[in-house]
């Protein structure tokens, strides 16, 4: 008989924890799907004269912005996600859900930085504000905007930003 007590208990307890990473799985725990979001190349030219290249997702939709790097377990540093909004706007980004350090970097409508929030945390739900109205905000991994010397008056050129596009 211990041993018919000693099997179910075996097998529930196992059949327990099977459901318990099924439901943590479902709940986000785990690497989404890749992101169905288009990919752009972006460009910072930074007042120094000096450009770089990123290649980001393009967040357009509300939903795209809700989601947006949330529950990702790693970032290249050549990598990121533009939020592109239809107007001049304050806003504010927050970390909830989103697992990798990040710089976030906000642009106003002619192109150039407002202003550069280094090293959010992951999971901090507190609010980290643009100073002033902007018209995009650029999330890259944690470090970077430093590595790119990225400051306020960098220019970020991109299709998604046409007011940044260069006049030729």
């Amino acid at each position: 008989m211990n041993k018919i007590v000693c099997f179910f208990t075996s097998f529930f307890l196992l059949l327990g924890l099977m459901i318990f990473s099924n439901t943590a799985y479902a709940l986000g725990n785990a690497e989404p799907a890749p992101s169905s979001m288009p990919i752009e190349k972006l460009t910072i030219t930074n007042p120094d004269g000096s450009t770089h290249e990123l290649y980001v997702e393009v967040a357009k939709t509300p939903q795209q912005q809700e989601d947006g790097l949330m529950y990702r377990t790693h970032l290249d540093a050549d990598k990121g996600m533009l939020f592109v909004f239809p107007g001049p706007n304050q806003i504010s980004f927050w970390m909830k859900n989103t697992l990798v350090p990040l710089d976030m970097v906000f642009i106003r409508a002619d192109g150039r930085v407002a202003n550069v929030h280094a090293g959010a945390k992951p999971l901090d739900l507190t609010p980290v504000p643009s100073a002033g109205p902007v018209v995009a905000g650029l999330e890259i991994k944690a470090g970077q905007a430093q590595v790119l010397g990225l400051q306020k008056g960098s220019l970020i050129q991109s299709t998604s930003l046409p007011a940044a596009m260069p006049k030729h």
